[in-house]
């Protein structure tokens, strides 16, 4: 099981959230949700009912260019939905500069705004 402590200094130290502190006192994190888009993340956290985050875990590059669209599409309408302020999408994978670039591109290309933010992180890096 994840720790909020845990949550808390990933989403701070890796993903650069600057939150404030009162922000983290609800921290809630489901594991293997299937989401709108019928595929399942990793993780869906709620912070403070101010930031939604999934997390994938990437097992192969191949399912890059397919679900990255669908995840963001999914992502922004549980955002607007639910009232959240933004939306972070982050992939894990053992090597994150393989994907990187092409995830990068992908995402330069998705209709959105700037509320939305994608991270690729190594497997180190997860939940440090």
């Amino acid at each position: 099981m994840i720790t909020n402590e845990a949550i808390k200094a990933f989403t701070r130290d890796v993903l650069g959230c600057d939150c404030p502190e009162e922000v983290f006192d609800k921290i809630v994190c489901e594991d293997d949700v299937q989401i709108e888009s019928g595929l399942t993340v990793s993780y869906r956290i709620n912070i403070g009912d101010k930031l939604l985050i999934y997390i994938l875990i990437l097992e192969q590059r191949s399912e890059l260019g397919s679900a990255l669209p669908k995840l963001i599409e999914a992502g922004e309408k549980e955002r607007n939905d639910r009232g959240f302020n933004r939306f972070r999408l982050v992939l894990v994978s053992e090597n994150p500069d393989v994907i990187k670039d092409d995830a990068n591109k992908l995402f330069e290309k998705l209709e959105k705004d700037e509320k939305i933010h994608l991270h690729i992180v190594s497997r180190n890096d997860f939940f440090q």
